[in-house]
């Protein structure tokens, strides 16, 4: 009898685990495009009436600067005339998947935001997963997989719900960033206490 419970609570676990993969998925479907080098992208595009391109430029940079200021995440292009910053950064503690071994999963991404009078063009691409594995008695070991080589970008990719909730959870990273330098558009400030009287 002990078995038979045993097995049916398996059965049970695999079928929720097996649905929300799928509602994950279904849940993504249409939220990022696969660009011309097979990563993962975001874009959207941010409209802010009355701003030139010469007001909206340092309130960029000050996300970037706040951002994508310390040893992982850095800006790599800021070209004032052009309009265009990028900046290369991780996104921290994506997913943690569990099995007979522990998976620790951060992710690496490229940020473009391009800059006009009035708008916008923000651009994440989720470029690679840095894992690190643990398990048993022995020491941890480091990877790297890039998010094009992984479930369920690639069909065929290993660990695919752990992999799937990596994607899952970055893409909401990604839109919370997008927010983010919204916010930081239009209000002109990267966080509350910049509104506090000095």
């Amino acid at each position: 009898m002990k078995r038979l419970l045993l097995c049916v609570f398996l059965i049970c676990n695999a079928f929720v685990f097996a649905q929300s993969k799928k509602e994950m998925l279904a849940e993504m479907d249409g939220k990022y495009n696969v660009d011309d080098n097979n990563n993962v992208t975001i874009t959207k595009i941010i409209e802010i009436d009355g701003l030139k391109k010469e007001e909206i430029y340092p309130r960029v940079l000050a996300y970037f600067t706040y951002n994508y200021g310390n040893g992982e995440s850095v800006i790599q292009v800021q070209e004032k005339e052009n309009g265009l910053i990028i900046g290369k950064g991780i996104y921290d503690n994506v997913h943690v998947g569990y099995s007979i071994v522990t998976t620790e999963i951060d992710l690496w991404h490229v940020i473009r935001v391009d800059i006009k009078d009035n708008k916008v063009r923000v651009f994440i691409t989720l470029t690679e997963y840095k894992t690190k594995t643990m398990g048993g008695n022995t020491a941890p070991s480091y990877s790297t997989l890039k998010v094009f080589d992984s479930y369920p970008i690639n069909p065929k990719g290993w660990q695919s719900t752990i992999y799937t909730k990596a994607l899952y959870k970055s893409t909401k990273m990604a839109y919370k960033s997008i927010e983010s330098i919204e916010k930081s558009i239009k209000e002109g400030n990267t966080n509350s206490t910049e509104n506090n009287g000095w």
